[in-house]
């Protein structure tokens, strides 16, 4: 029973340490644990397997999918700092420079309103009809 998903944690071990790219570590993850996942099936599988067994089989998946994510996450962890560092490194990020400055404000959404009908009547030519102080 062990030896099956013994041989499945060192594939999978061996698979996501040579992994090179943030890409092939989401292929791993869904080739492992999508929905049609290697090991998502073999939890599938426990239907078949008799029932004083299931315990026993469970927790070793359970086992097995926690190092998977486990594993993936650190992989990730250890790409993503690597990815960071020779990004610094190659000085495309001047780290001295100041930041962006954010563009505080705007224009209320009444007054864009407004504006909007102020134009439509001036493109249709219509012009300053109603003055104040005329009664109009």
């Amino acid at each position: 029973m062990k030896e099956p998903l013994e041989r499945l944690q060192e594939e999978m071990a061996d698979r996501i340490t040579r992994s090179p790219s943030e890409e092939e570590i989401e292929r791993l993850r869904i080739e492992y644990l999508g929905r049609n996942g290697k090991i998502t099936l073999l939890f599938r599988g426990l239907r078949e397997v008799p029932p004083e067994e299931r315990p026993q089989w469970g927790a070793e998946l359970n086992q097995l999918r926690d190092r998977c994510e486990e594993q993936i996450g650190s992989r990730l962890k250890e790409l993503r700092s690597h990815a960071k560092k020779k990004l610094l490194e190659e000085g495309s990020v001047d780290i001295t420079l100041p930041g962006s400055r954010w563009v505080r404000g705007g224009i209320h959404p009444i007054t864009q309103v407004m504006d909007e009908i102020i134009d439509i009547f001036l493109g249709m030519g219509v012009r300053d009809r109603a003055r104040p102080g005329r009664g109009g």
